[in-house]
C-alpha cells in the first residue's frame, strides 16, 4: 500500500478533476466518499481514515466541496433529517409513541439509538472473537452478542 502522503496527493488530485464537473457538492462528495467512492478505495480502513482527515489535503478537499452550489458553510451535520416511509410504517410509530408516552422524535431516535449501539457491540464482539480464533467460515461471530430487535428500546432508554 501506498503512503498515506502519496494517497491524500491522489485523492485531492481526483476532488480537483471531480469538481470541474461537479454540478454540486453533493456530486462530488458521492464521488469522493459515497460507495464505490475515491477515498474509500484509497483509505480503506477507519484508521486509515482518521489519518486522513487531518491532512492539508483533506482540508482543501473540504474547501472544494464548500465552494460548490449547494454547500453549506462548514460541515457539521444540522441534526435534521428528513425521512420518507410508506404511510403504515409512519402510523405504527405514530401509535407506538402515543403507548410510550413520548414523542415521534424522541421514539425514532431512541431506536436508531439502539441500533447503532448494538452494532458497536457486534463489531467489538467480533473482534474479540476473532482475536480469540472463534469465527464462522463466512468470517461473522460465532456467538451473536446482542439483540437486534427490541420490543420498546424508549423504554429502557427512558428508565
Amino acid at each position: 500500500m501506498k503512503k498515506l502522503e502519496v494517497r491524500a496527493k491522489e485523492a485531492l488530485a481526483f476532488a480537483r478533476q471531480q469538481a470541474e464537473s461537479a454540478k454540486t457538492w453533493i456530486e462530488l462528495s458521492n464521488a469522493l466518499y459515497g460507495m464505490g467512492g475515491k477515498c474509500g478505495e484509497l483509505f480503506p480502513t477507519a484508521s486509515d481514515r482518521a489519518k486522513f482527515a487531518k491532512t492539508p489535503e483533506y482540508k482543501e478537499m473540504a474547501e472544494i466541496l464548500a465552494a460548490l452550489p449547494g454547500a453549506r458553510s462548514g460541515d457539521v451535520p444540522s441534526g435534521q433529517l428528513r425521512v420518507r416511509m410508506p404511510r403504515s410504517i409512519h402510523a405504527a410509530l405514530i401509535e407506538e409513541a402515543k403507548a410510550e408516552g413520548v414523542s415521534l422524535n424522541q421514539l425514532i431516535l431512541s431506536k436508531i439509538s439502539f441500533q447503532l449501539r448494538g452494532q458497536t457491540e457486534w463489531k467489538a464482539e467480533g473482534r474479540r472473537q476473532k482475536a480469540e480464533g472463534r469465527r464462522k467460515e463466512d468470517g461473522r461471530p460465532a456467538v451473536a452478542c446482542y439483540q437486534s430487535v427490541s420490543p420498546s428500546p424508549c423504554r429502557r432508554a427512558a428508565r
